[in-house]
């Protein structure tokens, strides 16, 4: 039977001088499948035979935003009734059903976080923040501490930014702190209660990665995640996260990491995992990301393949794979992703670093890479 019990030790001891230096650098955009630099060409030549044997469809996408419309307005419906009672009923039932959904088969609890532990506008934030709590005095539930933990972490970053540490106002850090000693506060809470969420091992796994805790501590609390649920795909993109360089990792490190995951969750859902990994983790990278990561595009390739053929697409994804081809340097890969994505709402702005970052490439993709003989080698 499973045991929490790794965690209670881990949490307490978190809270170092690690905060207060601020040291843990983070990149100038954390814009999903972005880059911190301005577009620019990939250099060098392709071998097209390479890819030949993982062919990425150009179907156009069908958007269907039904579904994630009706459970966001049923979220929102209960936080402004305040209906406590009724938010820990439904995480319950999304954590005991493993609720995904239709489209892109993202977890249903992963995304009800998301929407609790932000106000739909940023001026809002002490008020949410309000309500927060007293959801967590009303009913004490794991649900609505992890909640309020994560929109507090949220609040320190939205004051720090996400420029490296150096670059931060030294006035904004003893307000970070502070956030960040109540986040942990709240957490140590969670800690020692013996239910247990996806949503709070994922908030505990970011948490340890934010604030630089040492390796041993982070290791502790992915394995306890993954022995919670391992088919729950965001305990292992937080572990890649850990296992980049920015933040540790060695040369190496993650494309290992990757690797284990197809032979430890097995076919298909090793290889869908490989995919995510390597499209989330791509965000915070730049055009040399697969020389410089050592993860395969062509076990990319067939991870999306995979994922589209058990979960239908979206735009988030089909985005990334597009990004992800043009640091591949993957014309008829490019090529065909970006065809499927003509439709008006088809731009992703999470994964581009702006609109005209997105219509540049989408442009030169459509015009000159599409045109690109395929019996030939190119340079993009």
């Amino acid at each position: 039977m499973y045991k929490p019990n790794l965690l209670r030790s881990v949490l307490f001891v978190v809270l170092s001088s690690t905060f207060l230096t601020g040291c843990v650098r983070f990149p100038f955009s954390m814009q999903e499948g972005g880059s911190s630099k301005p577009p620019t060409v990939p250099s060098g030549r392709i071998d097209h035979r390479k890819f030949e044997d993982v062919e990425i469809g150009s179907t156009p996408l069908n958007w269907n935003t039904e579904e994630i419309d009706r459970f966001s307005g049923e979220i929102n419906r209960l936080f402004e009734r305040r209906d406590f009672a009724g938010l820990d009923r439904l995480a319950g039932d999304l954590r005991s059903t493993k609720a995904r959904f239709e489209y892109g088969g993202g977890w249903k609890i992963h995304t009800f976080y998301m929407i609790v532990s932000a106000p739909s506008t940023a001026t809002e934030w002490d008020a949410h923040i309000a309500i927060l709590g007293e959801w967590k005095t009303a009913t004490g539930s794991i649900t609505a501490k992890t909640a309020l933990a994560k929109a507090i972490m949220n609040t320190a970053w939205e004051m720090r930014g996400t420029g490296y540490a150096d670059e931060v106002d030294p006035a904004v850090w003893p307000a970070f702190n502070e956030r960040v000693k109540q986040a942990t506060n709240v957490l140590n809470e969670a800690a020692i209660m013996s239910e247990r969420c996806h949503g709070y091992y994922e908030t505990v796994l970011e948490f340890f990665r934010e604030v630089g805790t040492d390796g041993e501590r982070a290791e502790k609390a992915y394995q306890e995640a993954v022995a919670f649920d391992k088919d729950y795909q965001y305990f292992y993109i937080e572990k890649a996260y850990n296992l980049m360089p920015r933040w540790g990792g060695a040369p190496g490190e993650l494309a290992s990491f990757a690797e284990s995951l197809i032979t430890d969750l097995g076919e298909p859902d090793g290889l869908i995992t490989y995919f995510l990994i390597a499209a989330d983790v791509h965000a915070l990278e730049h055009d040399q990301f697969f020389a410089e990561t050592g993860l395969s595009w062509r076990k990319t390739k067939k991870g999306f393949l995979l994922f589209e053929a058990k979960y239908r697409p979206t735009s988030l994804r089909v985005n990334q794979l597009a990004a992800m081809a043009w640091s591949a340097k993957d014309p008829q890969a490019a090529c065909n992703a970006h065809k499927r994505l003509t439709g008006p709402k088809d731009f992703n702005s999470t994964v581009w670093k702006s609109r005209e970052d997105f219509e540049t490439r989408h442009r030169f993709v459509l015009d000159a890479m599409c045109k690109m003989p395929r019996s030939e080698n190119q340079a993009l």
